[in-house]
């Protein structure tokens, strides 16, 4: 019969060497566990798991690489924005104008009053078709006031105010800004006036007879317009608008003088 004591309690090994053995299996293992080998193993095998297990941290992961690789959400903002994009568009174009008309003056000041000029002739034609004065459009109208505006009043406007502001004189303050005033208006503008509406007139399709009759009808109105007009708004100019724009200042008062102008000449 087999000896009870020699059995052993159930779970318990029954060889002498494997029992010395369990204590140092026991260390090893805690050995292991504390590894700095194993720590990084263990913790990759735990990403590795949880990955495969929770879809939504694949998409997680995917979504935080994208937003790394995003750029600044600046614009997306200002594009979501109306207002804010179109004060943006509005101080981005300012500041392209500005650059360029200090980088090239003279071409941006030829553009602008060509531009300025074309978009006052319609005014006026616009006005006149409506008043039941003109029937249709006049196409040589309008490109001869776009020409004359680019490649004289652009050209001429330049050079003109380049000459008052350079001229040196014993007057100062309001006595200068009037002395201005008056070359400008007594001396520059009747003879602007006189070309650009004998320009008009010829582009127009006129002969030279047609245009001389023409000039007798409207230059003495247009002349007196002028005066009344102009004057005030180079007060303005002179005063309180800087040098590099007062070209500018005065083609956006032409869009009015050239509409007005228009309706004179028809």
């Amino acid at each position: 019969m087999p000896n009870p004591e020699s059995a052993g309690a159930p779970g318990e090994a029954s060889d002498p060497q494997e029992l010395k053995m369990q204590p140092r299996k026991l260390q090893m293992s805690a050995q292991q566990k504390n590894s700095p080998v194993a720590a990084p193993a263990a913790e990759a095998r735990m990403k590795r798991n949880n990955s495969f297990s929770s879809p939504t941290s694949i998409a997680g992961s995917d979504n935080g690489n994208a937003a790394a690789a995003r750029p600044p959400t600046r614009s997306v903002t200002m594009a979501s924005d109306p207002k804010k994009m179109t004060a943006f568009t509005r101080q981005s174009s300012w500041e392209q104008y500005k650059a360029a008309n200090k980088s090239n003056p003279l071409l941006t000041k030829c553009i602008t009053t060509g531009v300025l000029m074309g978009a006052g002739n319609v005014l006026g034609q616009s006005v006149l078709m409506f008043k039941g004065r003109q029937k249709a459009f006049l196409l040589k109208k309008l490109v001869a006031f776009v020409v004359f505006g680019f490649f004289f009043s652009g050209p001429m406007g330049h050079v003109w105010l380049k000459f008052l502001n350079s001229r040196k004189t014993v007057l100062k303050g309001q006595a200068l800004i009037l002395y201005k005033i008056a070359l400008d208006r007594f001396l520059y503008g009747p003879a602007f006036n006189l070309v650009m509406m004998s320009f008009v007139y010829r582009v127009s399709g006129q002969s030279w007879p047609q245009m001389v009759k023409s000039l007798r009808a409207s230059f003495w109105n247009a002349q007196v317009l002028n005066w009344k007009m102009w004057p005030i708004a180079q007060y303005v100019n002179f005063n309180y608008v800087p040098a590099e724009l007062q070209l500018l200042y005065m083609n956006c008062i032409a869009l009015v003088w050239t509409t007005s102008l228009s309706l004179l000449m028809s």
